[in-house]
Parts: C-alpha cells; structure tokens; sequence
C-alpha cells in the first residue's frame, strides 16, 4: 500500500513519510503554486532552484553578479521581498517590523537578505531542462523564487494589503477612498453624495455592519469590484491591490452593488421574512390611578398646592391630582429600546430619508418596485417550497385514513 500526495506528486511506502512530507519545504511550494494554478514542480527542480537561490544571497561574487541584474531585498522577520532598497528601508519603519522587532528581542533591524534575480533568458533554459509538468510553466520571478521554512507568501505584497487580510474591515471606512468618516451612517451618506453607492432594500435589512465588512472585504482581501458576483467559479478577474480595484470602480463609474439575479450572495443580511409578518398593535396604556385613603371613623387633613393644584393628604402623604392635569398623568414616558430590531427599523427611517434627499424624489418609487418584486418573488418561491408540499402531504394523509370498502 502506498500513500500519495497528489499535491506534489509523490508517492510515499509509509504514511509517516507521507507525514513528514507535508512539514517540508517542498509541499510548501506546490501547495502555493496549486493555489495560484500552477502546476506541481519536481523534487529535482526544487532542490536545484533552492541551492541557486541560496548560492545567490550567501554574498560574494554570488551578490555582486546579482547587483548585475537586479537585487530582491528580503526582510528575514516577515520573509516578505522588496524590488528596491528604498522599499526596504520603508518597510522597516512601518508599525508591524517595529512589533515583530519587539517581540524577537532584538535592539536593531537585522540586515536583510539579498536574492538576486537570473536574466529572463538564463531562467527560460533552467526551466526548459527540467523534466514533468514543470517546463510548461511560466517562468515570473516571484513564482520561482525559494520557498520560505516559516511558510509565509512567496509574492511581494503590500502592507496595506496584508493588513487588511488580518485585520476587519472598519465600517466607518469608505469602499472607494478610504475615507474615514464619525459613524456607519455618515460613511454611507459620504458614499452616497460622492460616489452614488446605497444599499439596495434597505428596508430588509436586518446586519447592515455585517455587509459593510464583507464588501469591504470584497475589495481589500479579494479585490473583486462591487458590480462583480463573489460567488463565481473558474476564472476570475481580479485586480492586483485594493487601491487598483477601488480606482477601477471609480474611473469606470460603477461604483454600485451587483444585487439583481445576485440575491444568493448577501442572503445572510437580509431578511424578506418580515414583509410577510404582521406587527400586532401594542396593547393600551394602564392608566395609573390614585386612590384615596380614609381612615375608619376620621378624615385626613387636606393640604392644596396653591401652582399644582394637587391636593396632599396629611396622614397618608398621599397626593390627589387635579382632572385639568389629568392628560399628563396619562403619559407613560417609555426608555429608550436598545433591541436590535429597534435599531434597525430606525436606521430603516433614517436611510430612507437620505435617498429621498439625495437622489431625488423621483427615483425611490422605482427603487421601492424594486424591494416589492423581490418580496413576491421570496413569497412565491416559500409557497412553493414549503405551503404547496405541505398541503399535499396533509392530503395525501386524508386519504390514507378513509375506510375501505364503504360506499360514500
């Protein structure tokens, strides 16, 4: 019996090879080319390309023919590679390299690695002598460069983008600019005046903080514009860095959500269940009554408030108001209600209000058509699902307990 790792291509006679083979190295590498759509490369190719790599960066005449051709600046805490020594030093004053300078102990940034690059030409025949599926892959420097032991990203990414991996997306912050506003309602109007960007049926909207942080996720992590499905397959397009998607929004003016025939995507937020409840009217206020307290065989003393008109009992301390006053007794000042349904429904009123305001009059009507047809089509799709087989089944249930044999 034999154990294979379809991820590299190899087979192993025990699973505690197999084991082994997943904490190395080489596993690493194919599984991030697998991930990237690239094909597995051989152990041969792997251990070549690493020692070429390591013979490159130990200095020497290795790093001066690499000055030659270009240099890759490595930071030896975040294994992450730079094009340039400017990016480099850049880097180093950057808030996460001063945390993990902290926490290794260390008084001063290390020195970092150099990797220099091959001629395009030199990389083209390495490739071209290995055997299997490797010498049909493209040969892009940051594919081929060595994989590192922590495990850590083999391109060279942005820290702004690798802070928004680890990182939630900040609901105050706008899509398109980054722009930092007071409260999730003031970044939606900013949107909304600056961009055209509203949620669609808001109205059943019921974790408005949740889609915010997905779409920014969206943007930051997937780099997937808004008018694009996230529930695609195959081929995606996408672009590089948020700042590249968010600029391609705004130049091409389509700065919208993707929600017609796209419901399926943002079904967690929303709730069309609650067009088909009925909100019971609240039942009347108790009208607090005050009663007066006699003694057996005596009467109190009655003092009157000369502004009130109130009338105090002595003994019992007892306070009778006056009938002119009787409509403020009647009132029943209720605190404020901190539910989250509470809240919802006045964001509700709230974000109607500034479509009205800001795109007019004339086309909340249409968008209202809109929320009505996806309420129908929601009902008729439950009708469908859960009403129609139901009836059935109690139907074919009746049937089932009629008697036999007996004339009807």
């Amino acid at each position: 019996m034999s154990f294979h790792c379809s991820t590299s291509n190899v087979s192993f006679e025990t699973e505690a090879e197999l084991r082994a083979h997943y904490k190395s190295d080489f596993h690493r590498y194919n599984l991030k080319r697998k991930v990237a759509g690239l094909p597995a490369v051989t152990r041969e190719w792997f251990d070549v390309r690493r020692a070429r790599a390591a013979a490159a960066g130990g200095g020497g005449k290795g790093a001066a023919d690499g000055h030659e051709h270009g240099t890759i600046w490595q930071c030896p805490l975040t294994r992450k590679k730079f094009a340039s020594e400017a990016k480099w030093e850049e880097h180093k004053r950057t808030k996460k390299f001063a945390q993990l300078l902290k926490k290794s102990g260390a008084t001063a940034a290390p020195a970092p690695t150099l990797i220099a690059k091959r001629p395009k030409e030199d990389a083209a025949a390495g490739a071209s002598g290995v055997g299997g599926g490797a010498s049909d892959v493209p040969m892009a420097d940051a594919d081929e460069e060595e994989d590192d032991d922590d495990g850590s990203g083999w391109e060279t990414a942005s820290d702004e983008d690798e802070d928004a991996m680890d990182e939630e997306w900040d609901v105050r912050m706008s899509l398109f600019d980054n722009h930092l506003s007071e409260s999730l309602e003031a970044n939606l109007e900013y949107m909304l005046k600056h961009f055209g960007f509203y949620i669609p049926d808001a109205d059943y909207l019921v974790d408005p903080e949740g889609l915010m942080k997905y779409l920014g996720w969206k943007v930051a992590v997937a780099h997937l514009p808004l008018y694009k499905s996230g529930m695609e397959e195959g081929d995606v397009k996408t672009f590089r860095t948020k700042h590249a998607t968010q600029q391609h929004m705004v130049d091409s003016c389509k700065c919208g959500m993707l929600f017609d025939d796209n419901e399926e995507e943002y079904e967690e937020y929303y709730d069309y269940s609650r067009a088909e409840m009925e909100e019971g009217a609240d039942g009347g206020e108790d009208v607090a009554e005050r009663s007066l307290a006699t003694t057996a065989g005596a009467r109190p003393a009655v003092s009157l408030h000369e502004v009130t008109g109130e009338l105090v009992l002595g003994r019992s301390g007892k306070v009778l108001g006056s009938r002119s006053m009787a409509h403020l007794y009647r009132q029943r000042h209720r605190p404020e209600d901190t539910r989250d349904v509470v809240r919802i429904n006045e964001w509700h009123s709230r974000y109607r209000a500034l479509l009205a305001t800001n795109l007019g009059a004339s086309i909340v009507p249409a968008l209202q058509a809109k929320q009505e047809k996806r309420v129908r089509e929601h009902r008729n799709k439950h009708n469908e699902y859960m009403v129609k087989p139901m009836a059935a089944k109690g139907k074919m249930n009746g049937n089932k307990n009629l008697l036999r044999n007996v004339p009807y």
